[in-house]
């Protein structure tokens, strides 16, 4: 075990609402931050500040680290969250560094796809738009504020807690869903992803905002989803390892216990640390109810099925719109973190109003280019 990383703090001031099992891969040369655990092993440093606090307070995330060889507080724009770090032992200059060209741009990347998806499709004269969650949405606002019209008369629904805030802070006004006018629709709405796959459905919910995001999607005459490359693969649950599902406190075991046989090998409801405590409690949602991350092997596509897979269920192997059909029949389950489906014109030709599924996606790139993506 390298003695510079044995830690004197073993919490990192984070996040309480992070993506499935509580782990930390931070943006630019941060692989991990993990605190050793048996010899020759690393464990995911704990977390515990909200996850949207990184939106509207980009510059103020602390992290506590090694006080013996490094600095004791380290400031950073931006963290990603996933399932598991399973990164070698690495350099404290590699692990603790606060600024790379990388973290640059990724970051540029998801501006350029927030600007290029606000210049397309943000209406004239807009009266609802639908505002969503994550670290790409603050760059959508900017670029809303850069446009330079006239928002007075547009109402922008958030979707959550901090979202709202994030619109507050523009100085844009906020309206929330269940506030609109009988029969009001959103022109459009602008959210990211965790994973979006080569049909355009989505995986979302590692901010804990997927019930609300899903409303505000449904309500909109078209969802038009924003991201990094890294957030586009061919199937779902590639990289994203797990489905987060929003269930009653009460049914957390019952829904547990369905998931597995659906075939998850290991769903888990959401905890994170206290913050005054090493003991965990379960992250809550703006609906006061828990999260179940459910990893699955990757989803199929009606592709996949029309071209002989199976896709009901055997082995665990499920059609996306299947598995989140399924799931939604588990007594307990409020919602659940795959958007599939209808788009919003789509729903809009067969007599509803929105679809889960996005019209468009926007892929900030590396290069500094944004690849879109329409459904069919």
């Amino acid at each position: 075990m390298n003695p510079i990383l044995k830690p004197n703090i073993t919490r990192v001031l984070l996040s309480s609402s992070p993506a499935p099992f509580a782990s930390a891969v931070l943006h630019n040369s941060i692989h991990s931050l993990r605190i050793p655990g048996k010899a020759d092993s690393f464990q995911p440093a704990a977390i515990v500040a909200p996850l949207d606090y990184l939106i509207s307070n980009p510059n103020r995330v602390s992290l506590l680290t090694p006080s013996s060889r490094l600095p004791t507080s380290i400031f950073l724009t931006r963290a990603l969250y996933l399932s598991t770090c399973q990164f070698p032992h690495r350099s404290p200059q590699a692990l603790y560094s606060t600024q790379s060209h990388n973290m640059s741009t990724i970051e540029d990347a998801k501006r350029n796809a927030a600007k290029q998806a606000v210049a397309k499709h943000y209406p004239p004269n807009p009266k609802f738009v639908g505002i969503g969650s994550g670290t790409t949405i603050v760059y959508v606002v900017e670029a809303i504020k850069a446009l330079g019209v006239d928002t007075t008369t547009t109402g922008f629904v958030p979707t959550g807690y901090q979202s709202n805030q994030l619109v507050a802070n523009a100085g844009l006004t906020s309206i929330s869903l269940d506030a609109l006018p009988e029969g009001a629709v959103l022109d459009v709405a602008f959210d990211g992803a965790d994973e979006v796959d080569d049909d355009l459905n989505c995986i979302k919910g590692g901010g804990a905002c997927l019930f609300q995001e899903k409303l505000v999607a449904l309500q909109a005459k078209e969802f038009i989803c924003v991201a990094d490359s890294r957030k586009l693969q061919r199937r779902l649950l590639t990289n994203w390892p797990s489905i987060p599902i929003e269930v009653a406190p009460l049914a957390v075991r019952r829904v547990i216990s369905e998931l597995q046989k659906l075939g998850s090998p290991l769903p888990k409801l959401r905890n994170a640390p206290i913050k005054e405590g090493e003991h965990t409690q379960p992250v809550k949602t703006d609906q006061d109810f828990f999260l179940v991350d459910a990893p699955f092997p990757k989803l199929l596509l009606p592709s996949d099925v029309a071209q002989g897979e199976d896709g009901s269920g055997k082995n665990g192997v499920w059609e996306v719109t299947a598995l989140a059909e399924r799931i939604k029949l588990i007594p307990g389950v409020l919602e659940v973190g795959l958007f599939c489906g209808l788009t919003g014109p789509q729903a809009q030709a067969a007599g509803g109003i929105g679809g889960q599924k996005p019209t468009a996606a926007y892929f900030g790139m590396l290069d500094g280019s944004v690849s879109v993506r329409k459904a069919n």
